[in-house]
């Protein structure tokens, strides 16, 4: 198939979106973070696995073993805030409804955080550092991170798909793409209210499976498969609180599905793919270019959940 060829820096953040001909100032102050500099895949597909890794985002290297999820399985999202990751759903062999969480400055195994109200897969995984939203096949649910619990109805996305492209800052969550079968969607929700998705725009083309990376103003999406081109190494991004469609940012070394990104606000990672199964990349969001080689991660694994904190 042809390939084309550290903490948040501020406190206090000025956001300006146009929307028609007038333009919006948005600012906040987020009271707790939802990122941060350790990086943390859990599970994957291709063996399934339990195995959790992590990274220091402002470093390059290879991931280092964190623990294990409480089961092992793939398609796993991933979401932080207050300290802790969430791995929501995923697959072995069939969908499951389990939630684990761990607390991100330790190592150690997954605890039991509670159980999705039906069993899912391939779901994309958002934060506002105090609620986590996670959006797959023609549901939104959502659960507030520093408790422990079942998932509660957050509302309805535009199109009724999975293994979509997650990125979010405090105010927004969006996602992009999506299988069975592909679309070129970019939505997008408030994350502090509920209800149902929005029209954001279009990626470059449709794409499923893709990674998802994020500073405060910048969504970057990479990778993934593209219909009807087959595996990408692209990289397109857009605005985060201006609708739009998507500009090209540069490639990837690594390409084709089962990517997934995580980010400390200023560095994105993009972790393995199906074709290149322990591969990290890195970019500087606030730039544009190709990737750089950052390491590798200590399993032969895809679609693994993602999360980052401190």
């Amino acid at each position: 198939m042809p390939i084309r060829s550290s903490r948040k820096s501020e406190t206090y953040f000025d956001f300006f979106a146009t929307s028609g001909n007038e333009a919006e100032a948005f600012d906040y102050d987020p009271p707790i973070a939802f990122t941060g500099n350790r990086g943390v895949w859990g599970g994957g597909s291709g063996p399934t696995s339990n195995v959790i890794d992590y990274v220091a985002i402002p470093t390059t290297g290879n991931a280092t073993d964190f623990g294990d999820l409480t089961v092992a399985r793939g398609s796993v999202a991933g979401a932080a805030g207050e300290g802790r990751g969430i791995f929501y759903g995923g697959l072995n062999p069939d969908a499951t409804n389990h939630i684990d969480y761990i607390t991100i400055a330790n190592t150690g195994n997954a605890t039991d955080f509670g159980d999705i109200d039906e069993n899912k897969s391939g779901a994309a995984g958002m934060s506002n550092g105090t609620r986590a939203v996670f959006d797959s096949n023609g549901s939104i649910k959502y659960l507030t991170i520093a408790t422990t619990g079942n998932t509660t109805n957050f509302g309805n996305p535009i199109e009724s798909k999975y293994q979509r492209g997650p990125i979010s800052n405090s105010i927004r969550g969006m996602v992009g793409g999506g299988l069975n079968p592909s679309v070129d969607t970019i939505e997008y929700i408030t994350i502090a209210t509920t209800g149902n998705a929005t029209d954001f725009g279009n990626l470059a083309a449709a794409n499923q499976n893709l990674g998802a990376v994020y500073s405060t103003t910048r969504a970057v999406w990479g990778a993934g498969s593209e219909t009807p081109a087959g595996n990408t190494n692209r990289m397109q991004y857009a605005t985060i609180m201006t609708t739009s469609n998507t500009t090209d940012f540069g490639d990837l070394n690594l390409e084709g599905y089962g990517c997934r990104g995580l980010s400390n606000l200023s560095r994105g990672l993009f972790g393995p793919t199906q074709n290149n199964r322990t591969q990290i990349d890195y970019i500087t969001i606030a730039s544009t270019g190709n990737a750089t080689d950052f390491g590798d991660t200590t399993t032969n694994a895809y679609n693994q959940g993602p999360c980052s904190g401190d």
